[in-house]
């Protein structure tokens, strides 16, 4: 069976505060893709990891999805208000 592809941007990360302001996360997209190619398993994920820096959509499998919510419920690279809802986007697309 072949593995289902998700469409992922992490410019679509929304990030807000207690009043429920938008924020601007300097960088969010590129350093959460640093710690992504730092990380990723194969050359593949590494790949999209360069593309996910220049803030550009990439599809991935639903492996590689279950191995992105993994690595940022274990590796911190934000304060928790811009990591939860990270972690939130990419479970969204998890049950997609």
């Amino acid at each position: 069976m072949e593995d289902k592809l998700i469409k992922i941007n992490l410019n679509e990360v929304k990030v807000v505060d207690l009043d429920n302001n938008e924020l601007i996360v300097k960088d969010f997209a590129k350093v959460v893709a640093n710690a992504l190619f730092t990380s990723a398993p194969t050359i593949e994920l590494s790949d999209k990891a360069r593309s996910l820096h220049k803030g550009e959509t990439v599809d991935v499998t639903t492996n590689e999805l279950k191995f992105l919510i993994d690595l940022f419920k274990s590796k911190q690279v934000f304060y928790p208000f811009a990591q939860l809802p990270l972690l939130s986007y990419l479970q969204d697309k998890d049950g997609e």
